[in-house]
């Protein structure tokens, strides 16, 4: 996979049979595929910009 233009950097990444998701299209409700490392797996997430 890889990741372009969020602010975040971009890179080639791996994937493992844990994560819950491989890319955004992956992720129901405009949310976003990202690694998590607190869990140390790929997963959904929503992005709030603050008010």
């Amino acid at each position: 996979m890889r990741v372009d233009g969020n602010g975040l950097g971009s890179g080639y990444f791996c994937h493992t049979q844990d994560d819950t998701c491989t890319d955004d299209a992956d992720c129901s409700g405009g949310g976003n595929c990202g690694y998590d490392p607190s869990k140390n797996l790929w997963s959904c997430f929503l992005c709030v910009m603050p008010p």
